[in-house]
């Protein structure tokens, strides 16, 4: 998604603040990295069968969730209260895929886009059919305004994470319903006091998934959806896109995102 984002972003890739390989926290937790290598293959897979009609069912928005929820657990122990910096240190990890994966789409299905159209939306302006997981990115991008909340939550007890979660619903009933997102964010804030670690989910396929997953999950449905050929080509060059994508757009989001973050 990171992101991120946070997406949809995969920040433990390099190291939770951005740090490079050789130079990790020590709160990198791969088994994150690897589950959420795995989630961006269930998108994958659910979007590529969408197409052909394979499966009845997709839980890609089980995923999304995750990926929500996974977000705030990650982003929890690198805050340091910096908080226009944490901003800004966000936009440059997250903005450059985006943009890159929306500029593609609209170039390949020929649609003239707007200006607005490249902006972090809750709501997303882009279509669908130029790269329809692009609107989890206006959430993660909203969510993030709202970090000083997930760290007090995840400073309290399970009393305050409940109420937190309770003011969610009540916006999503009095304000927009896109609050009901904030429930997953503050679950994984609340859920960062504790360890999560797998190991099948640090073997080596699953770390790559990990690597390519914010890559994979913005440009798959672009791929997909314009490139022609069997849909065993077009899985076979999302997967070469997304490598791609993590090596140099993604690569310099990071090296962007971690200069920030040490002014």
């Amino acid at each position: 998604m990171a992101g991120g984002t946070g997406v949809f972003a995969p920040e433990n890739i390099h190291g939770a603040n951005g740090v490079m390989a050789d130079s990790r926290p020590k709160h990198r937790n791969r088994s994150i990295d690897g589950l959420r290598g795995l989630l961006a293959l269930d998108v994958f897979i659910g979007h590529a069968a969408g197409v052909h009609a394979v499966f009845p069912f997709n839980t890609g928005w089980l995923a999304v969730w995750v990926f929500f929820a996974m977000s705030a657990y990650v982003l929890i122990p690198i805050w340091d209260g910096r908080y226009g910096l944490f901003l800004i240190s966000r936009f440059l990890r997250l903005w450059p895929l985006y943009a890159v994966c929306i500029t593609a789409g609209y170039a390949l299905g020929k649609i003239h886009p707007s200006l607005l159209q490249y902006a972090f939306l809750p709501i997303s302006v882009v279509p669908p059919s130029v790269d329809g997981p692009i609107w989890s990115l206006g959430v993660e991008a909203v969510a993030m305004l709202f970090m000083p909340v997930f760290v007090w939550v995840s400073r309290g007890t399970t009393a305050r994470a409940l109420a937190a979660v309770i003011a969610c619903v009540a916006l999503t009933v009095v304000v927009d319903g896109k609050f009901i997102m904030g429930q997953y964010f503050i679950l994984g804030a609340w859920a960062s006091r504790y360890s999560f670690r797998l190991a099948f989910l640090e073997n080596p396929l699953c770390q790559w998934f990990g690597k390519i997953s914010y890559a994979l999950y913005l440009s798959h449905v672009v791929v997909l959806q314009n490139m022609p050929g069997p849909i065993w080509v077009r899985i076979a060059v999302a997967f070469v896109v997304a490598q791609f994508l993590a090596v140099t757009v993604e690569k310099w989001s990071i090296a962007a995102s971690r200069w920030a973050r040490s002014q």
